[in-house]
């Protein structure tokens, strides 16, 4: 027969064994909570990673469409843009200082073609009537 070897635990009072147990609790919704937030951001993370793979996507395409349209497009030669001598306005009488509003740049080559062209089509009407 086999000899069975006996060990004896070593046992620890465990004062107030009803607080450790809710702290161990406690302990493990904050572990919990921590993980579920962390999923949250790993899944927020990766939502962002797809966002920004479709923005590449499509400005790629956007480009290679721009490309296609340029090259269907006839080239023309645009006259420069004539330059106007900023109008002064008038001071105002009570002697403060404003400032003179200047014409605010297009912000795109669209608008600045629009720009042109309205100043085409005013010179052609004071030359027609």
């Amino acid at each position: 027969m086999k000899k069975k070897e006996k060990e004896d635990g070593i046992f620890v009072g465990v004062k107030d064994p009803l607080r450790v147990r809710k702290d161990i609790l406690e302990s493990s919704r904050d572990v919990l909570e921590g993980l579920k937030s962390y999923e949250s951001f790993k899944q927020v993370r990766e939502e962002k990673r797809m966002l920004f793979e479709q923005l590449r996507s499509d400005a790629r395409s956007i480009s290679l469409l721009i490309g296609r349209l340029r090259g269907e497009l006839p080239q023309l030669k645009v006259p420069a843009a004539k330059v106007e001598k900023a109008k002064e306005q008038p001071q105002p009488k009570q002697g403060k200082m404003v400032p003179a509003v200047e014409k605010a740049k297009p912000a795109t080559e669209v608008q600045r073609l629009e720009e042109e062209l309205a100043q085409l089509e005013e010179a052609v009407q004071k030359m027609g009537g």
